[in-house]
């Protein structure tokens, strides 16, 4: 048994026994096993309890029968004897799989020219992320232009592929987009267009660029990511404040929901 899942079924077990305040002496004596057993397996004093034991806790907790087996497997990665056996002799069956293939001249010249080019790609890799550190970024600004922009990527083998790729396939999606939402895509683009354009002269723009799409924004839900708008929203209003010279500008009112077309 993983000994971290082992901890988490303890954990669950204990909690739905607490919530229905069944005692630990109670449970034991409910399983057949000496009063001090329950607390015992709580407290990871008990280190392999056995199948049948595990079966038996979630039945007198109040799982149902034949959903047991499933989740003892699926959530908790606690097999059945029948299970065990099957995954060995599976697992016996792979260990002659492969010793038949790595007895084959055919397969293992494959495999070792499969080596040779992962370590190659891993290589290149290596050299693409060396040659990203040494950016130009410090030229950005008023000596920066499109050419030292240029020539760096143009030496970075891979990358240029890449961007154009995902270049067409934000093309597409933007397209996909304008067919549904024709009020709004343009902004969306337009938005995007004048952001990349302003930061190959702004390295602080593009490094918040770099720093906000390096991670996953659709792990938010619509309560995070009112969270990020409305805080980029205050940031906005603060920086009209301080840069108009007279009179008071024009606020830009706060997002309430996400739920309609260009969430307005």
């Amino acid at each position: 048994m993983n000994y971290s899942v082992l901890e988490y079924f303890r954990k669950s077990m204990k909690h739905i026994r607490t919530m229905k305040k069944i005692g630990s002496r109670e449970l034991s004596r409910k399983i057949g096993k000496a009063e001090t057993y329950i607390s015992q397996f709580e407290r990871g004093l008990i280190k392999s309890p056995d199948y049948e034991i595990c079966f038996t806790i979630m039945k007198e907790l109040g799982f149902a029968e034949k959903d047991i087996p499933k989740i003892l497997s699926e959530q908790y990665e606690i097999m059945s004897p029948d299970e065990e056996m099957a995954y060995k002799d599976a697992e016996e069956l792979e260990i002659e799989r492969m010793q038949e293939l790595y007895n084959d001249p055919e397969y293992l010249k494959a495999e070792s020219l499969r080596y040779i080019e992962a370590e190659k790609e891993a290589e290149e890799r290596g050299k693409r992320y060396e040659l990203f550190k040494s950016s130009p970024s410090n030229k950005w600004g008023e000596s920066f232009s499109e050419d030292n922009n240029e020539r760096f990527f143009a030496a970075v083998e891979g990358v240029e592929n890449e961007i154009t790729l995902n270049i067409e396939n934000a093309h597409k999606i933007l397209s996909i987009i304008q067919k549904h939402d024709k009020n709004y895509a343009h902004v969306v683009s337009q938005g995007f267009y004048e952001m990349l354009k302003d930061s190959q002269f702004n390295i602080l723009l593009y490094n918040f660029i770099f720093n906000f799409f390096k991670h996953d924004i659709t792990l938010l839900d619509e309560k995070g990511l009112l969270s990020v708008l409305n805080t980029y929203i205050d940031e906005l209003n603060q920086a009209k404040m301080k840069k108009t010279a007279f009179g008071k500008p024009e606020k830009i009112k706060k997002i309430e929901k996400l739920q309609s077309k260009g969430g307005e």
